[in-house]
């Protein structure tokens, strides 16, 4: 009857829940091994997350924008994931239309990148932890291993990663990647960044712009 039908959808949805965490863990585990550099066009990184996080996107309203994206020296597949974690968390956890917006900025050697949402927000005492695995943050698996998972991810090409936040305003998830392969990082000679390929961004040429979907 109708108890045993809902039993099986409710051991399917549980089977899937299961093996979407299996999924994450495999990310996770694969985000701490070896990192092959290559010069990767994060503007490119976007559109791919874009692509990919088409139907979540359609289905909450999402407004994904972003400014001017310059070239770094990094794994690709793993950046992409990098990106995605954090655009999919930020769309996750907003309250109401997500809107969400993607920056980047010299900082010495690395380039900085902003995640920025500007709607949801944590309390202090949510941001707390929040990249550790298993956290029961602000994370969108609700497993608590995809902000995990990106900091190993940050943490492999020599960088940081971390979070500002204010409850009801919004967060801003901050991390930075290498211009250069770090001394020692595997590297083709796909891996020679050209030097005029990381500029400031100008905000009044791009801002909103074309990126937009």
């Amino acid at each position: 009857g109708d108890d045993g039908s809902e039993y099986v959808e409710f051991a399917i949805d549980g089977a899937a829940r299961m093996s979407s965490m299996i999924d994450d863990l495999l990310e996770y585990s694969r985000g701490g091994g070896e990192v092959s550099f290559e010069a990767v066009d994060t503007e490119a990184v976007f559109e791919e997350v874009i692509e990919n996080l088409r139907s979540t996107i359609a289905e909450s309203g999402a407004r994904i924008t972003a400014g001017s994206l310059p070239t770094v020296a990094a794994d690709r597949t793993l950046v992409v994931q990098l990106f995605q974690n954090l655009v999919e968390n930020a769309i996750t956890h907003a309250d109401g239309r997500p809107q969400v917006h993607v920056t980047a900025e010299p900082a010495g050697e690395m380039v900085r990148f902003a995640v920025a949402d500007e709607n949801g927000g944590m309390t202090e005492a949510e941001t707390e932890g929040i990249f550790e695995i298993f956290s029961s943050g602000h994370d969108e698996t609700g497993s608590g291993i995809g902000l995990a998972t990106c900091e190993k991810i940050v943490e492999s090409h020599g960088g940081s990663i971390g979070v500002e936040s204010e409850a009801g305003v919004g967060s801003v998830f901050h991390f930075t990647l290498p211009k250069t392969p770090p001394s020692g990082g595997e590297q083709g000679d796909a891996a020679a960044v050209p030097a005029d390929a990381v500029g400031s961004v100008d905000p009044s040429t791009h801002g909103d712009g074309g990126a937009q979907r």
